[in-house]
């Protein structure tokens, strides 16, 4: 793996202004998936802003955009049994929802020709990010929704997560969760 930087998008703003983080940003390209290219440049700032998500971009030694991710928190209701409730809650009590970390976007630049990120190494970047939180404010449990493309499932399974059936799965997105081991 090339050497990497991974920067905040509040950071990039502070930094460079809203008008230069704007334009850098135009650089990101996802044709496969177009919606994750759009929220970066189009949405990320103002979900920003609102504290709403907190965007975070892998750059490498040049200062290009590898890959970024978008992370929240979200309440979900779950229809689970007993055991992966247990699981899901820490053995916390009987219930249906839960209060989880939310990975709303995940992607890598296409614009980087030869880009050396992978998955796991994303992955390792959003649980470093994720356990600081978990220090300061609990909770175990992160969560993605991806469209329902076997493959994609399949590429998420191979990295730990594992489907989860939830009560208002919306836009016919399928939640997948993972409990990570932190070190």
């Amino acid at each position: 793996m090339c050497n990497k930087k991974t920067i905040s998008l509040n950071e990039l703003i502070e930094n460079l202004g809203i008008e230069e983080t704007q334009r850098f940003l135009t650089f990101f390209q996802c044709s496969r998936n177009p919606d994750v290219e759009k929220f970066l440049v189009q949405k990320a700032i103002r979900f920003e802003q609102a504290s709403a998500a907190s965007t975070h971009l892998i750059l490498n030694e040049n200062g290009q955009i590898l890959a970024y991710y978008a992370l929240s928190f979200k309440e979900i209701r779950i229809e689970a049994s007993k055991t992966l409730w247990k699981k899901l809650s820490g053995g916390l009590g009987a219930g249906n929802i839960l209060k989880v970390f939310l990975i709303g976007q995940i992607a890598k630049n296409e614009a980087i020709s030869n880009n050396p990120i992978n998955l796991s190494t994303i992955l390792d970047d959003i649980y470093q990010q994720i356990y600081l939180a978990k220090r300061s404010v609990g909770g175990r449990v992160i969560v993605l929704e991806c469209e329902d493309h076997p493959n994609l499932i399949s590429h998420y399974q191979k990295h730990g997560f594992q489907l989860l059936q939830t009560v208002e799965d919306e836009n016919q997105l399928k939640t997948m969760f993972i409990v990570p081991a932190f070190k």
